[in-house]
């Protein structure tokens, strides 16, 4: 709380060291634990005060890994593991596209929802053109590392005449042709042809995906930042709206140059001070660089050049530089690690 002092009172406490349970009032000052109070004990004047009825008083939560103006975007998108029969799924699609294709949509023509699970017994190509028509589809893996998509979708991105990029797959069946979906940098293609968001859609996202997270209990995350992400969390702190505390990774596309000229960002409520990259993919989409194969005989693979994710590191975390970042890291899942990052002190 911001209040100088603040009194949580008869709150249900426990102390996971000593294991006792009680109950008590909790004395807040500047937004610290100041002392605990036992039953009936008086409680400090011109304190705001808090009665929880009894109720279990617990920290805060942490969610070491979100994307919250994502995420509130999600809350309106099809959410695919609602649906886990496939004959469900193409329904839902086919209902979406009837609406996307004669409604006044914000994001209008397009059927877009996230939370596939690959490993699923998934619609084939067909089917999504069959469920979906002449209105484009996409559909992000739980891990948001690929997407399953539709022809209309493929078309756009002109994913039938292009070769895999380095780091990526289109999935193809055995006769060579696209089943629709789009591992690692090959899903990147989808992002261009996407109608982009405006800043009132942003701001209503990030704001509806906080309350979401307030709902849970949770008080504080560790969220990917774009540049136009980070002018938004500001611009809410400012008006008093950002009630979440966000620690920030700089993640404006993987190895991207600019990013390294950016400096951190340190506010009450926002702390920027790390870079992210990415060296492999991830282990739902089965695009994680393994030492040993998946069930499907695949291995994943990197999605850089060993030597230009090391070099990068080496760049972004140069203890000399004005504009130095304390931490940069890229977590490998297989056994070699690709690591390259001194010390922000300079050990």
């Amino acid at each position: 709380m911001d209040a100088p002092r603040s009194v949580l009172h008869d709150a249900l406490l426990h102390d996971a060291r000593s294991g006792w349970r009680r109950h008590g009032s909790v004395v807040m000052e500047g937004g610290r634990i100041a002392r605990i109070l036992p039953p009936g004990a008086p409680l400090p004047a011109a304190a705001h005060r808090v009665d929880c009825q009894g109720r279990v008083l617990s920290p805060g939560l942490y969610d070491a890994h979100v994307h919250l103006v994502f995420g509130g975007w999600t809350l309106q998108r099809l959410q695919a593991s609602f649906f886990p029969r496939r004959e469900d799924l193409l329904a839902e699609i086919r209902r979406r596209a009837e609406a996307a294709s004669g409604g006044p949509l914000r994001l209008t023509g397009w059927v877009l929802g996230q939370d596939l699970h690959p490993g699923t017994h998934l619609p084939s190509l067909a089917e999504l053109d069959e469920a979906s028509g002449q209105v484009p589809l996409c559909l992000d893996t739980h891990d948001l590392h690929s997407c399953l998509c539709n022809s209309a979708a493929l078309r756009l991105a002109n994913a039938f005449e292009r070769p895999d990029p380095l780091g990526g797959e289109v999935v193809r069946d055995a006769t060579g042709q696209p089943t629709g979906l789009l591992r690692e940098n090959a899903a990147l293609w989808m992002r261009p042809v996407i109608p982009a968001p405006d800043g009132a859609d942003r701001r209503a996202w990030l704001l509806a995906a906080q309350a979401k997270a307030h709902s849970y209990g949770i008080t504080g995350v560790s969220e990917n930042l774009r540049r136009e992400d980070l002018a938004l969390y500001s611009t809410l702190e400012e008006e008093g709206l950002l009630t979440l505390r966000v620690q920030g990774w700089r993640n404006d596309g993987n190895l991207n140059e600019e990013v390294l000229d950016l400096a951190p960002h340190f506010s009450p409520r926002l702390r920027v001070d790390t870079l992210k990259l990415f060296a492999d993919g991830a282990l739902g989409s089965r695009s994680a660089a393994m030492g040993e194969a998946y069930v499907d005989g695949s291995r994943g693979g990197l999605v850089a050049e060993a030597g230009a994710l090391r070099d990068w590191m080496r760049r972004g975390c140069r203890p000399h530089r004005p504009r130095s970042w304390p931490r940069c890291g890229c977590p490998v899942r297989r056994r070699r690690r690709v690591s390259a990052c001194p010390r922000a002190d300079g050990g």
